[in-house]
């Protein structure tokens, strides 16, 4: 069986998993087009990317919440709303809106990632050493989000009880932490070593050999 679970974040088990059986590729990343952010009509500070997913696009009345904040925040914001554009009529002068982003590309280019804790999110965000806040909604991400927490890479906030002030308050201590930006970057490091998607080919060929 072929896991996705980064090493930095997985439970610690009383009873190790049989390495013939189960195989962790850390570092496995999909590939996409490369994503070059356009410029904005305030285009100063860090990039900040959020995306909740297809779903989560759904939230508009959340992410409308979330936008009028990016609007008082000094940095540059890549929003991705899904089928929902047409929902938004007023867009800050540092804010962009998209229906999709390549979004492993995205993340590499971001100094912090909001994100509803999917699987996918998650491990690119270490993958690539960013910060992460999460919001999860559904399934894995309510255990992500937490998982974030714990081991220092990111801030678990639910999405429904936030003030203005504790949004920006989180946004502004992912952007300015330097314990866990080193942290993160080791993380990094290892997980791209780790040349996940490599591992798994070589594992299904073994097998397939012992078939």
């Amino acid at each position: 069986m072929l896991l996705l679970a980064p090493e930095a974040v997985r439970h610690q088990r009383q009873h190790p998993l049989p390495e013939d059986l189960f195989v962790f590729l850390e570092g496995c990343v999909r590939e996409e087009a490369r994503f070059d952010p356009p410029p904005l009509p305030v285009n100063e500070g860090p990039i900040i990317y959020l995306s909740f997913g297809s779903l989560g696009a759904i939230d508009t009345d959340l992410i409308g919440r979330m936008i009028e904040v990016f609007a008082t925040f000094p940095a540059r914001f890549y929003v991705n709303v899904g089928g929902f554009l047409e929902s938004y009529q007023s867009v800050p002068n540092n804010v962009y809106l998209g229906s999709w982003f390549p979004q492993p590309s995205t993340v590499a280019q971001s100094d912090l990632f909001i994100h509803h804790g999917g699987n996918n999110s998650f491990c690119e965000t270490l993958y690539f050493g960013v910060p992460s806040l999460v919001m999860p909604y559904c399934w894995d991400g309510h255990d992500n989000g937490l998982r974030a927490a714990q081991t220092g890479t990111g801030i678990h906030m639910q999405r429904d009880s936030w003030t203005p002030e504790q949004l920006r308050d989180a946004m502004t201590a992912l952007l300015d932490d330097k314990a866990m930006h080193e942290r993160l970057s080791r993380i990094s490091r290892f997980m791209k070593a780790a040349n996940g998607a490599a591992k798994a080919a070589d594992s299904i060929l073994r097998t397939l050999s012992r078939a």
